[in-house]
């Protein structure tokens, strides 16, 4: 794609973005929809990491999933 300038070229990506923080709603959406009390009681009881932005309580992916990862049981009578 052109910019209509002679040598310069404008690309367009089709990657999607990976934001560095997300907020409470989408890292919901990422758990499975989840409600925003199971969130709560996450965070303070079982450690699921989040960054506090001001008022603002923000997730980063990769903590979301390595968490997931810690949260498997293994198969077998508990």
């Amino acid at each position: 794609m052109s910019d209509g300038k002679p040598g310069r070229r404008c690309a367009m990506t089709a990657e999607p973005l990976n934001p560095f923080l997300v907020d409470e709603r989408e890292a919901r959406r990422l758990l499975g929809n989840v409600s925003a009390k199971s969130m709560f009681n996450w965070r303070s009881c079982a450690g699921l990491p989040f960054v506090k932005c001001g008022s603002r309580v923000m997730y980063t992916p990769a903590d979301l999933a390595a968490w997931v990862e810690r949260q498997k049981q293994k198969g077998g009578r508990q």
